[in-house]
C-alpha cells in the first residue's frame, strides 16, 4: 500500500474501531459528560467521504468518476436499506453516506474557496434543517421516514456530514497536493496538535460549564467540536503513516480497506445478538467491543492471506462494488477507483 493511501486507510480503520465503541461499549469512555466515540465516528466517516472524493477526482475523467460515484452511492443506499430490516437496534448511516457521496462528486470539483463556502453554509443551516424537519418526522413512517432521514436525520444530519466532507476535501488538498510539494511533516504535525488543543479546550470548557456540548445536538458549537476532532484524527493518521510507524499501522489500514464488509458483519452480529444469541440482554459490553475489534483484525489478516486478485483482496463487498464500478464505467481493463468511504 502506498504512502498516499495508508494515512486515509488508517483513519478509516480508526473510524471502524470508534464505531464499535460507540455501538457496544457500556460507557464509551466519557469525556466531559459525553462519549468520545459518539463525537468522532460519524463525522470522521463523513470527512473521509470528502477525502475519497478529492483523491478519486484526480484519477479519472469527470464522466468516469460520476459513473463510479453513482454506483458507489447506490450500493451504500441499497445495503443501508437492507440493513434496516435486520432490526439490530443500530441507526444505519449508510444511506446518508450514499447521498453524501453524490454531493461530494460536485463539491470536489469546486475551487477551494467555494468548497469552504459550502462547508460554512452547511454549518450554518444544519440546526435549522433538523428543526424544520421535526414536524415532518412526527408524521412520517416506514419508507417515507427512511427517505426523510437520508436528508435530515436527527442523528446523522446531511448538513453536518457535508461540513465534515468539505473539511476533508480541503485537508486532502493541503496534505496531498496535486502540483506543489507535500507540506513538511513538522508543519502537518503542528496543525494536528493545534486542532487537538482546540478540541481539548472545548472539552475543558464543557466540563467547567462554560459551554454545553452534547453529541448529536447539531448546534453550531457541537458541529465545530466534532469536525475539529475528526480533522485532528485524520491529520494525525496521515502524519503517522509517513513516519517509521507507518508499517506498524498496516493492520489498521487494512481494516479501513474492508470497511463496508465489516460494517455489515457488525450489524448482522448485533441483530443476531438481539434476536438469537442473547434476546433481552443489552449488547453494551466490553466483550463485544473486544470481539468486534480483534475479530476484524483477524478476519482482515486471514482474508489477505487468501490467493485473491484485485479488487477482491480488499474484501468481499469491496470487491463486488469495485467490479460493478468497472463494469459501469465500461472499461474492464481500467484501474478501479478507490475511495476512503465505507464501500
Amino acid at each position: 500500500m502506498g504512502e498516499r493511501q495508508r494515512g486515509p486507510d488508517v483513519a478509516r480503520g480508526l473510524a471502524v474501531f470508534s464505531m464499535y465503541v460507540a455501538h457496544t461499549a457500556p460507557d464509551n469512555g466519557q469525556v466531559g459528560g459525553v462519549a468520545l466515540a459518539d463525537y468522532l465516528t460519524f463525522p470522521l466517516f463523513g470527512l473521509l467521504v470528502g477525502v475519497g472524493a478529492e483523491l478519486a477526482s484526480r484519477r479519472s475523467s469527470s464522466r468516469d468518476q460520476l459513473v463510479a460515484t453513482l454506483v458507489r452511492a447506490l450500493a451504500l443506499v441499497v445495503v443501508g436499506l437492507l440493513l434496516v430490516q435486520a432490526s439490530s437496534g443500530i441507526v444505519i448511516v449508510l444511506t446518508q453516506l450514499g447521498l453524501l457521496t453524490l454531493l461530494c462528486w460536485g463539491v470536489s470539483r469546486l475551487p477551494s474557496a467555494s468548497v469552504a463556502v459550502v462547508g460554512v453554509a452547511a454549518w450554518l443551516v444544519a440546526p435549522w434543517t433538523v428543526a424544520v424537519a421535526e414536524p415532518w418526522r412526527a408524521d412520517a413512517s416506514g419508507l417515507q421516514l427512511q427517505l426523510l432521514n437520508v436528508v435530515v436525520s436527527e442523528i446523522y444530519p446531511q448538513a453536518v456530514l457535508l461540513l465534515a466532507a468539505a473539511t476533508g476535501i480541503l485537508l486532502t488538498r493541503w496534505l496531498f497536493p496535486r502540483r506543489r510539494q507535500v507540506p513538511p511533516q513538522a508543519q502537518a504535525a503542528v496543525v494536528g496538535v493545534a486542532l487537538l488543543v482546540t478540541w481539548s479546550a472545548l472539552v475543558v470548557a464543557d466540563a467547567r460549564g462554560a459551554v454545553t456540548v452534547e453529541p448529536y445536538d447539531t448546534t453550531w458549537l457541537e458541529q465545530v467540536f466534532v469536525v475539529v476532532l475528526a480533522s485532528a484524527v485524520f491529520v494525525g493518521c496521515v502524519v503517522a503513516a509517513r513516519t517509521a510507524l507507518g508499517p506498524a499501522l498496516e493492520p489498521v489500514a487494512r481494516v479501513g480497506g474492508m470497511t463496508l464488509t465489516l460494517y455489515v458483519l457488525q450489524i448482522c452480529y448485533l441483530a443476531a445478538w438481539a434476536h438469537v444469541l442473547r434476546p433481552g440482554v443489552s449488547e453494551d459490553s466490553w466483550f463485544n467491543v473486544a470481539l468486534l475489534t480483534f475479530g476484524s483484525l483477524l478476519l482482515v489478516a486471514v482474508w489477505r492471506k487468501l490467493p485473491l486478485r484485485k479488487p477482491w483482496d480488499r474484501g468481499p463487498l469491496e470487491g463486488a462494488v469495485a467490479v460493478a464500478v468497472t463494469w459501469a464505467v465500461g472499461r474492464p481493463g481500467a484501474p478501479v477507483i478507490r475511495e476512503p468511504v465505507p464501500t
